[in-house]
């Protein structure tokens, strides 16, 4: 189970999601569906890891790709972080 909790930021400009659980499966297309509306919205998008403790390969994809559009991925415990820098390794 992943839970998305939404944190305001500057009022029109950032907000944060904090990601707590395990992306996989079914919420992965849910966590895209909310960043992909953050992005929309904001003109900062931060996703907090601390509280994540696994991504699943499509889990990576996105967040590798919410990344490359500006996203800031921040506060991954070292084996979130090493499955991040893994797949991105050319």
């Amino acid at each position: 189970m992943l839970r998305i909790s939404e944190i305001p930021g500057d009022p029109g400009h950032s907000v944060t999601l904090r990601l707590e659980g395990r992306a996989i499966g079914p919420w992965v297309p849910e966590l895209g569906r909310i960043a992909r509306a953050s992005v929309a919205q904001y003109s900062r998008v931060t996703l907090d890891l601390a509280a994540v403790t696994f991504l699943d390969p499509g889990a990576i994809a996105l967040l590798l790709d919410l990344e490359a559009r500006g996203c800031v991925l921040a506060g991954p415990s070292s084996f979130v972080d090493a499955q991040l820098r893994a797949r991105s390794a050319p």
